[in-house]
């Protein structure tokens, strides 16, 4: 269940950033430092959806496996490891493209 709410918590930022275009207040690095708003606002705002969806997925399958359904073992251990290579790979990811915006 908190997966769920995590996931929902993060596009609720990605789209609070994008109407609000607030990067000082949703996004990591200093405002000024950005030559790129637009840019780096669209890169943030997609990270942010693309986590939330991820995470609701996987809160998704976890309440199933506890209510529903049994997962076995081994596509559990799959899929959060899948989770988590995502997330490591999605912060590669988003540090070397948000060097693009910033002077």
């Amino acid at each position: 269940m908190l997966n769920i709410l995590i996931g929902l918590l993060f596009i609720d930022r990605g789209s609070r950033l994008n109407k609000t275009k607030n990067i000082k207040r949703y996004a990591f690095d200093n405002p000024e430092r950005v030559k790129d708003k637009y840019g780096y606002i669209n890169l943030f705002s997609k990270a942010y959806f693309l986590t939330g969806i991820i995470s609701i997925i996987l809160g998704l399958i976890i309440t199933l496996d506890k209510l529903i359904i049994e997962v076995p073992l081994e596509i559990a251990i799959l899929l959060v490891s899948l989770f988590i290579i995502f997330i490591i790979s999605e912060v590669i990811i988003i540090k070397k493209k948000r060097y693009k915006f910033i002077q």
